[in-house]
């Protein structure tokens, strides 16, 4: 049987589960009990999807993704990061568009300690969005400030880039790395794009009096509600970095650091502790479902033939591999329009990692430019998932337009940095060059 058959009887089966109204998970179920039992010897088939769902799952590089969970649940509920915004609201002072700068530089710092794009977002609006709107701010620039908080997915810690390295089987630890310098390419395109549409357009970021604060106000702020992040920051990524710690005990020890400053600051009670472990559970369960599901689907493409034979499809068109990288980019930002992000690496990365490996593509720099795509994916109109969180947490005045729109010119600027990283790769591959 030539190869495209059982690939079109799969994927097309898939589609169509899918426009029916079928969960991601349940359409990947159905799909992959149905097609190992006929194409994979009936019964012993079905016994190979169970060993397979189940070390799919007790894989150790996976131990760091509840972990991470964790580390931000406790600190987004405990609220303690809230003294840091106040600090970083001091020290930027009285520039054009401080409100949205601050958006930006919070979303950084916490994107280092929660992993949770949704999670960040959520946190930016409620906590920034009325106080622009109080000052002024178009709506739309205001929202858009806010979709910052994607950038928890780029810079580690991020849980979903554990899932993404899993699931290409590159380095965790290299992949969590390699997100540093990308991610703060990003944060500064956004901070280009604030200060000068700042410039550009005065009025869409009406100018006020800041309150003045005295210098050694600012610098015990500093010491007090930035510096303990800091050393968070560095418990979970420069001890990777540095070889002293794998990402799980990196993980752990950010957790502990987690608990240990959220009882300094006074805010750690048995009911945050709970409500942070049972969120954990439920994300955890969740992404380890759909975990299971891509590499069930993974193994029917490669004993089908499927994946072997579209690779040779694709390399016979002698195309160049930059060129199939732009292709493959391309087909991420469309599929972010229209489906989850996890699901777009269930139904791709288990065709395009075999075609990136060989063409002798770097696969953890392919990778990386994956999961800034999948940053776009998160807020591209008109399914991204932080568009419905902003939706829920942003004031009542704020419109499905201003949402939409203010995503739109954030996207422009990950698009850019996107572009940065694809044409200059040790943006992405210098840091984890140094590790071991």
């Amino acid at each position: 049987m030539e190869w495209y058959i059982p690939f079109a009887i799969i994927l097309g089966s898939l589609v169509l589960l899918m426009m029916l109204g079928f969960p991601i998970f349940i359409s990947f179920t159905i799909i992959n009990i149905v097609g190992i039992y006929f194409f994979w010897g009936g019964a012993d088939g079905l016994m190979q999807l169970s060993h397979t769902i189940f070390s799919s799952i007790s894989n150790f590089v996976l131990l760091p993704v509840p972990v991470f969970i964790l580390m931000g649940e406790l600190i987004a509920r405990s609220g303690v990061f809230s003294f840091t915004i106040k600090t970083l609201d001091k020290w930027i002072g009285g520039l054009r568009g401080r409100l949205a700068l601050l958006g930006v530089g919070s979303a950084t710092i916490f994107a280092a300690l929660s992993g949770s794009a949704q999670g960040t977002t959520a946190m930016l609006g409620s906590i920034l969005l009325p106080e622009m709107y109080q000052r002024g701010y178009k709506r739309y620039f205001a929202v858009g400030s806010c979709f910052a908080g994607a950038l928890a997915m780029i810079i580690p810690p991020s849980a979903f880039a554990v899932i993404l390295g899993a699931l290409a089987e590159v380095s965790i630890g290299k992949l969590l790395i390699g997100g540093i310098i990308p991610g703060l390419v990003l944060a500064f395109c956004y901070v280009a794009y604030i200060i000068i549409a700042s410039k550009v357009d005065p009025g869409i970021a009406q100018d006020y009096s800041a309150q003045k604060y005295s210098w050694p106000d600012k610098i015990m702020s500093f010491v007090k509600y930035v510096l303990p992040f800091g050393s968070i920051m560095f418990l979970v990524t420069w001890l990777i970095f540095f070889g002293f710690c794998t990402p799980t005990e990196s993980a752990v020890l950010g957790v502990a650091g987690s608990i240990v400053l959220i009882a300094c600051y006074g805010r750690l009670s048995l009911g945050i502790i709970k409500e942070s472990f049972v969120n954990t559970v439920k994300i955890t369960v969740m992404m380890f479902m759909i975990l299971t599901g891509a590499t069930a689907f993974g193994q029917l493409l490669a004993y089908t033939g499927a994946s072997q034979g579209l690779c040779e499809f694709v390399v016979s068109y002698n195309l160049s591999p930059l060129v199939t990288v732009i292709i493959m980019q391309v087909l991420f930002l469309i599929l972010g329009c229209f489906m989850e992000q996890v699901s777009i690496l269930m139904v791709t990365l288990p065709i395009f990692m075999p075609i990136v490996r060989s063409l002798d593509i770097d696969p953890l720099w392919f990778v990386i430019l994956i999961l800034l795509n999948m940053g776009v994916a998160m807020k591209s109109p008109p399914f991204g998932l932080t568009l419905f969180v902003m939706q829920g947490v942003a004031p009542k005045e704020t419109t499905i337009r201003d949402i939409y729109l203010g995503a739109t010119v954030f996207i422009i600027c990950d698009l850019i940095g996107l572009l940065i990283v694809f044409f200059f790769p040790q943006l992405a591959l210098f840091l984890p060059g140094f590790m071991k």
